[in-house]
């Protein structure tokens, strides 16, 4: 695919340009969407207007090979907008880094099916389910999650390391379950 091409006929307002980035990148962006969302019709939601800005917000683009990863920054950004003005604040304790040193996510996770940890993931409370995805999945550090989700850097750690407790256990339940 020749994203130079592609973005100049996006800039133009092709609509052929537009449908050929759609197909490309729908599969992608709405798995994003889903991993954020609370339900399937928020996700789609979130995935409509995320791919307005992005016809809207082409000509940001500077550099073409960076289109996709500039789209799913974009998708991101969405999904916490969305989230920012659908739910309340809340207050979350936070936690040290002494608490976190030592919790072995990896031993939980061993042998699980992609299929079980999305089920799993998905089941997590909000605000633990999206620090999870920056973190893990998208790869923002803590200073990032705070400044985006405004809460403190401590209280995104507390949300990581509730959300893999909370992993590890139901997974261990899981399991012991699969067992009998």
């Amino acid at each position: 695919m020749d994203f130079t091409k592609l973005i100049a006929h996006l800039k133009k307002g092709n609509r052929k340009a537009q449908k050929e980035l759609y197909e490309q990148f729908s599969p992608t962006m709405f798995s994003i969407c889903l991993r954020y969302a609370k339900s399937k019709e928020d996700a789609e939601d979130i995935f409509q207007q995320a791919f307005i800005k992005t016809y809207d917000k082409i000509n940001q683009i500077k550099e073409p090979k960076a289109l996709p990863g500039w789209m799913k920054s974009l998708f991101v950004r969405e999904c916490l907008d969305f989230y920012k003005i659908s739910h309340q604040k809340q207050v979350f304790s936070e936690i040290d880094d002494d608490q976190i040193k030592g919790f072995d996510m990896n031993e939980a996770v061993e042998n699980l099916s992609i299929k079980e940890l999305r089920r799993e993931i998905n089941l997590l409370p909000h605000k633990c389910r999206m620090v999870f995805n920056l973190y893990v999945i998208d790869g923002y550090s803590h200073a990032e999650i705070a400044e985006i989700m405004e809460i403190t850097e401590g209280t995104s750690k507390s949300q990581l390391f509730e959300a893999k407790k909370r992993l590890k256990n139901a997974i261990s339940q899981n399991r012991e379950y699969l067992r009998v």
